[in-house]
């Protein structure tokens, strides 16, 4: 069952109620007082302080995920990987509710972030103790055959001895670790002033000429305009949802927004549709994982499964 981040976002504002270890963390906070939430294509995680130490804690947004990340990190955790930030299961850490089904427990999952990010401390040592430092990294990662997949300037930290790597969602044991390798040799190329960003995709994006337009990735998808309409390609150009749309939105949550000659629906990532294009205008609220919807100028409230929640009326909550 995909679990929405509103309870996610929830429970971090009241970790009282709704956490079952770290009823007293404290989430960093954005401007507007919300949890400062990322998101990558298996989990929505926060920056949080427990005991003045700094963590991060990390939801799976789907069953898939999930699964690979219990497979992935026990089997990582296990192997005690010098280069790895320590990470541990928080088992039914997250209660929330859902209406239809009543009241759940999720695990999560937390780790430490130690050291500090990579700031100027790391890029200000001379080179070749730079270079020390990233092929110790690289050598810890090798010796244990984990493979990160997902190493960037903002998944290490320094410690002032060693480079660590956090968010290992990613992370694979065995192999195969061809993705560490290009980002190593990418970043010896060029180390000195710019660490380099790769994304957390298979294959760098490259536009593709026979295209209206193309958008910026989200969850591992593009908008994309052809001469059909519109649709979605992933960051090596392959067409995943075909361009037949008049109008999509950008992924969020596993949903995107569409439009389908004058009526507007909701897809998931294989291009089915969670709510049918039926509809005037459909709103999605990312803070509850929830969709407003118009018919014949009346709004109805839907949930993230495509459910509908409330009649229509004219009782827009804004």
């Amino acid at each position: 069952m995909a679990l929405p981040i509103h309870h996610f976002t929830r429970a971090l504002l009241m970790p009282e109620i709704y956490l079952r270890e770290l009823t007293a963390c404290e989430p960093l906070l954005r401007i507007d007082g919300n949890p400062a939430l990322q998101r990558t294509s298996y989990t929505a995680e926060a920056e949080l302080r427990l005991a003045t130490k700094p963590f991060l804690v990390a939801m799976p947004l789907n069953e898939e995920a999930a699964h690979h990340l219990e497979r992935s990190l026990k089997e990582i955790t296990r192997l005690h990987v010098a280069a790895l930030a320590s990470i541990r299961l928080l088992p039914e850490e997250l209660l929330w509710e859902d209406r239809a089904e009543g009241h759940h427990r999720t695990d999560l999952w937390l780790q430490e972030l130690p050291g500090e990010p990579l700031t100027d401390r790391f890029t200000q040592l001379d080179d070749a103790e730079q270079l020390r430092a990233i092929d110790r990294l690289e050598e810890s990662l090798k010796r244990a055959r984990v493979a990160h997949n997902n190493l960037k300037e903002e998944n290490l930290r320094w410690t002032g001895e060693e480079l660590v790597a956090i968010r290992p969602w990613h992370a694979t044991v065995g192999e195969d670790r061809s993705r560490d390798e290009a980002f190593f040799a990418t970043w010896r190329a060029s180390f000195a002033t710019t660490l380099p960003t790769l994304s957390d995709c298979d294959e760098e994006y490259e536009a593709v000429s026979n295209r209206r337009w193309e958008g910026h990735e989200f969850e591992g998808l593009i908008a994309i305009e052809t001469d059909t309409g519109f649709g979605f390609a992933n960051p090596g150009g392959e067409i995943i949802i075909e361009p037949r749309y008049a109008w999509v939105g950008d992924f969020r949550e596993g949903r995107a927004v569409v439009k389908e000659g004058e009526k507007m629906g909701v897809i998931d990532r294989t291009g089915g549709y969670i709510i049918e294009p039926h509809y005037e205008v459909v709103e999605y609220r990312e803070a509850e994982s929830r969709f407003w919807v118009r018919s014949e100028g009346l709004w109805a409230e839907f949930d993230y499964n495509g459910r509908q929640v409330s009649e229509f009326s004219d009782d827009y909550e804004i």
